[in-house]
């Protein structure tokens, strides 16, 4: 007699493949559940615009009047110290253009 857990000793282990089948999952799936989604949505958005766009729409006109807050005055900075006036820094001009020949350099070792 054979225990129901052991296969009997002619039998070879069943192997069981856990691979999904072709063609099933992967991004088809969820591209179509995207696009189902967005399709409901914009077809409840369109019945909501239908419904009460009507003829019979009211204009209700409500108008309150509050009245302001009055805020307390908050701290004033302390007056900070003075400062000297100061010139701008100057920058010494230039002397006249030389004028005649570029001066010629000497060779070196002469």
């Amino acid at each position: 007699m054979t225990e129901p857990d052991v296969p009997p000793s002619g039998q070879a282990d069943p192997v069981v493949d856990n691979r999904p089948p072709v063609g099933k999952g992967g991004i088809g799936d969820g591209a179509a559940l995207l696009i189902g989604g967005l399709v409901v949505v914009v077809l409840a958005v369109i019945v909501a615009v239908m419904m009460s766009s009507g003829p019979d729409r009211r204009q209700i006109d409500i108008e309150i009047d509050l009245p302001r807050p009055v805020m307390p005055d908050g701290p004033t900075l302390p007056e900070g110290p003075r400062l000297p006036p100061v010139e701008p820094p100057t920058l010494p001009q230039p002397g006249p253009v030389p004028s005649g020949p570029p001066p010629v350099a000497s060779a070196a070792g002469n």
